[in-house]
């Protein structure tokens, strides 16, 4: 589970309001009772390694949350908001700390201070805090330019405001979090939203420059809060950018429509629970910012703000938000994230000096491609234990360049060879070209490494008809142009052949290229049995694009009808596997044929999680579902490591493991061995 080293923090002024859920707490005058028994059961929690709390008026009381806390061995957070937002008796400037007048500025400064004093009494190593109201919102209507004068003046009274306080809490070890409120006004009458100078992120960023590296303040930081995020319109994004000055990240919900069936209570900046009507943070949304949180390397503490309305009980909230959270930061999407920006460069890998050598052995010896096919030590069985997972790299030859990385040989060859070198993937298929390549990588490294290499016992597929170029007028037309026959196939010392058949699903001129595409499949399934070699034929259904050529049609009907057709072809189905694309109801797919079928993975998406789990899907849906072939989606697999991916489905076909458990076990490879041809 993805943070699991994170501290994690509870608001316990949002938790545990007061009796009644009113505010006693927030004030500091709640009754003793009930403020140290609600503080034990958190100190209590394993889930919680701080807590969050905020003034306690009573000295006596305080001492005793103070020893609480300090038996419990876990840490706290000291909460100035409350104090700054309640501001009692209205002595200092909304503005607060960025106020633009210096003696409400030092008033508030002075206020956080004596916060700090509290927070040393109670033992607290972290001091959190807000901005203050936006300062242009005061002292009657302003033109935008002179609000945004304004708000730079604020910035600067901020910046010396945080200066101040970071050297005072410096002095007892204590570091400062700036809370990024959200800049919203209210609308007549309404008092949902706080208006605070911070606010959005590029703003909070700029400050927390100053404040942090220009002006020395090392303990310094920023808090971000989900919801107040939400408010400002912000995304994910936001973490990313401001990933160097985040110290602290707020989990929290808001509501947004005014109308909500909840009603005002639950409307604007109130923390209410995960799950209520016209939430904003929805499981999703948590999961986006989980997983930026994720892939920043983010280690700060999770503190999570909810807050208990109306006759809500506390514990039923804190339940639901430990396992809403639990859930978003499980899911694969987040499981999958690369850590800390990690980004797969696959010339880090195979080198220009790797495929410069490769040239060099394909001029000066040719006759070297034969002989190391010929001397590759082979599997008695194409699949010793029934499974098999090989990935496709026949794309070029069909006119497919998506992505375009896919033109540039070295990047493509690279990727194809990590794949093979550094998981356990069954084997490939490719024309002619590309397996040759290979073969050649493979005695580069061989060289290097005294006779091991990585294409022993793998699967050696031959991609045999490549003549259906997409996009041209009779790409329907799939002649043999790669491996010709299977007496080359076998000479060639390779395991098993591939062929495509498309079958249109609308009547069209153009049928016979299918039609003989299909006598062609036979009469190689046909050469291929009596050699005793796999098959595995592809039988796609197709539809005519409006802008010329074919798209796949991946519905179950279509799939039945053209693996019915592609199971009669030849004298012999013996040795014939059967290629098809996951689907919806794919169990009623599978049932159409008692031929073994590999999964094929489509399009390159960026995102392989969703392919992943189709494969736990497809595995699931009958006993001949017998692994993947798949290309594109492990190749390039957005900035992912290739063999991850590719291990990830591997574990998937052999082992049966669950996407999340695929993942959970390969994350090791990212990265691992890309030395491996230097």
């Amino acid at each position: 589970m993805e943070l699991e080293k994170n501290l994690k923090s509870i608001v316990h002024t949002q938790l545990y309001p007061g009796p009644g859920n009113t505010d006693s707490v927030a004030r500091g005058e709640a009754d003793e009772q009930y403020l140290l028994s609600t503080l034990q059961t958190l100190l209590d929690d394993p889930y919680f390694g701080n807590v969050e709390i905020t003034q306690i008026k009573s000295r006596k009381l305080r001492k005793k949350a103070a020893d609480a806390i300090k038996k419990s061995r876990k840490q706290a957070t000291y909460s100035c908001q409350p104090v700054q937002l309640i501001n009692e008796e209205h002595l200092i400037d909304p503005a607060d700390i960025c106020s633009i007048v210096e003696n409400e500025r030092r008033k508030a400064v002075e206020r956080i201070l004596e916060c700090l004093a509290e927070a040393v009494e109670l033992g607290c190593n972290r001091l959190a805090l807000l901005s203050g109201q936006d300062p242009s919102l005061t002292g009657g209507p302003h033109t935008e330019s002179r609000a945004a004068q304004i708000r730079e003046l604020g910035m600067r009274s901020l910046i010396q405001s945080l200066d101040e306080i970071g050297k005072a809490a410096a002095k007892h070890d204590i570091q400062v979090l700036l809370e990024t409120f959200d800049r919203r006004t209210n609308a007549a009458g309404e008092k949902a939203f706080k208006s605070c100078l911070l606010g959005p992120t590029p703003e909070a960023i700029k400050v927390a420059e100053y404040v942090q590296r220009d002006m020395g303040n090392k303990n310094f930081a920023l808090m971000f809060d989900l919801s107040h995020l939400v408010i400002n319109g912000e995304c994910p994004n936001a973490i990313r950018q401001a990933a160097p000055y985040l110290g602290y990240f707020h989990v929290a919900n808001v509501v947004l429509n005014r109308n909500n069936p909840g009603g005002l209570p639950r409307y604007g900046d109130v923390h209410p629970k995960f799950g209520v009507a016209d939430s904003e943070v929805t499981t999703e949304v948590l999961e986006d910012f989980v997983e930026a949180l994720v892939e920043v390397g983010f280690e700060g503490p999770i503190g999570f703000e909810f807050k208990p309305i109306g006759n809500e009980n506390p514990e039923d909230v804190l339940a639901v938000t430990k396992s809403v959270f639990d859930e978003a930061r499980n899911a694969l999407d987040v499981a999958i994230v690369r850590k800390a920006n990690y980004s797969y460069r696959s010339h880090d890998y195979f080198s220009e000096e790797v495929f410069d050598e490769v040239n060099r052995l394909r001029i000066e010896q040719p006759e070297l491609i034969k002989k190391e096919m010929l001397a590759r030590k082979r599997r008695k069985t194409v699949a010793p234990n029934g499974y098999l997972t090989v990935l496709a790299a026949d794309h070029p030859a069909r006119y497919l360049m998506s992505p375009a990385e896919m033109g540039n040989r070295l990047d493509y060859m690279g990727r194809i060879v990590r794949v093979l070198a550094e998981s356990d993937c069954d084997g490939l298929m490719a024309t002619s070209d590309v397996i040759e390549d290979v073969v050649l990588a493979n005695y580069v490294l061989k060289q290097k490494n005294k006779g091991k290499g990585f294409l022993d016992e793998r699967v050696l597929m031959a991609c045999v008809n490549r003549t259906g170029l997409a996009g041209i007028d009779h790409e329907l037309m799939d002649r043999e142009s790669s491996y010709l026959t299977a007496k080359r196939i076998q000479e060639m010392n390779l395991d098993a052949a591939k062929m495509l058949l498309r079958i249109p699903i609308k009547p069209d001129s153009r049928d016979r290229f299918a039609v003989e595409t299909m006598e062609r499949c036979a009469k190689l399934i046909a050469e291929c049995v009596d050699l005793k070699i796999p098959m595995f034929l592809e039988p796609l259904a197709v539809d005519r694009k409006p802008e010329g050529g074919y798209t796949v049609v991946e519905q179950p009907d279509w799939l039945i009808k053209v693996m019915g057709v592609a199971s009669a072809l030849g004298h012999s189905s013996a040795y014939t596997w059967l290629k098809i694309p996951y689907c919806h109801n794919y169990d009623r797919v599978v049932k159409a044929t008692t031929l073994p079928i590999l999964m094929l993975g489509g399009p390159s998406t960026g995102k392989p999680a969703g392919t992943i789990e189709n494969f736990v899907r497809g595995m699931g849906a009958g006993a001949n579902v017998r692994g993947a072939l798949v290309g594109r989606n492990v190749v390039f697999p957005g900035s992912d490591d290739p063999a991850v991916i590719a291990q990830a489905i591997h574990l998937v076909v052999h082992e049966r493991c669950t996407a999340l458990e695929a993942i959970n076990k390969v994350k090791d490879r990212r990265g691992a061995n890309m030395d491996r041809f230097k």
